[in-house]
Parts: C-alpha cells; sequence; structure tokens
C-alpha cells in the first residue's frame, strides 16, 4: 500500500504541478498582452499546455532511462530513477522557494504571521 500511496501521490503531484504552472504561464500572458484576456479554465491552449506538462512530469519521474517494458515495471514498481545533479541544482531553488511560501501560507492562517 505505502509504495501505491508513492505512486499515486506523485501523479498527482504531477497533476496539480502541471496545471498550476500552465495556468500562471496563461496569465502572464494576459497580463504582457499576447494573448487575449479569457478565463485560464476555458482556453484550450491551457489544457493542451496542461496536459503536456503533465506528461513531461509523469515522464520524467517513471519512464526516463527505461528500455524495455520490463525496466518501465520496475521503475514503477521499485522507484524510478533520480534526476541528475544538474537538474536538481537548477530546480532547488524552486522547491525552496515553494516551501517557504507554504510555511508562510500555513503561518498566515494560523495566526503567527500577519
Amino acid at each position: 500500500p505505502e509504495c501505491q500511496e508513492g505512486r499515486l501521490f506523485t501523479i498527482s503531484n504531477a497533476r496539480v504541478g502541471a496545471a498550476i504552472m500552465a495556468r500562471e504561464g496563461f496569465e502572464i500572458l494576459v497580463r504582457k498582452g499576447v494573448v487575449l484576456p479569457k478565463a485560464a479554465s476555458e482556453a484550450l491552449e491551457v489544457r493542451i499546455v496542461e496536459c503536456l506538462l503533465f506528461g513531461a512530469g509523469v515522464y520524467f519521474q517513471f519512464f526516463r532511462g527505461t528500455r524495455s517494458i520490463a525496466g518501465l515495471l520496475w521503475s514503477i514498481s521499485w522507484g524510478s530513477h533520480h534526476l541528475p545533479g544538474t537538474v536538481r541544482l537548477i530546480l532547488s531553488p524552486a522547491l525552496v522557494l515553494e516551501t517557504w511560501l507554504q510555511t508562510l501560507v500555513t503561518a498566515m492562517r494560523v495566526g503567527v504571521a500577519k
């Protein structure tokens, strides 16, 4: 059960991350005047980008480095390959910032920070 829960968390995390990135990217483009304003949930382009980002996230978590069906099943069952050091180094500031923001939001909801 623990392994399955981890896999489901990975998939849901990729889905939520893709949705956030696609919608925020769309909002940036609207503010810059590159695209016409409309609801991000209704924009077909946003859905396409969201699906592509989700696919890339799942690929990097499960499928990268597998050369066969057996390798794919091994990756899904026992864990995937680790990200290269340079990619981890590039992503670490964003992850640290995300953690700080989550902490700040939690502190504001509890009433510790104003």
